[in-house]
């Protein structure tokens, strides 16, 4: 029995076809919870710059979304 493709052409049209990739994150979506994004500044598994970074792409929403950094 063949297997279906579609795991392997989803990772090919990843680029062309963004909005309907399965990993795909609106990030001006103003429909959305709120959004609370917190970090270590000793965390070594997620730094707090990557954190940062995420919320940075979330400033174009409407929807409420703050960050917090712990010291240490």
């Amino acid at each position: 029995m063949p297997a279906p493709g579609s795991f392997i052409w989803g990772g090919v049209l990843a680029n062309f076809e963004p909005g309907h990739h399965a990993t795909y994150v609106n990030f001006d979506n103003g429909e959305r919870a709120p959004l609370l994004l917190i970090a270590g500044g000793a965390d070594h598994l997620q730094p707090a710059a990557v954190t940062e970074s995420n919320w940075h792409h979330y400033r174009r929403s409407k929807a409420v979304t703050d960050y917090k950094e712990f010291p240490g």
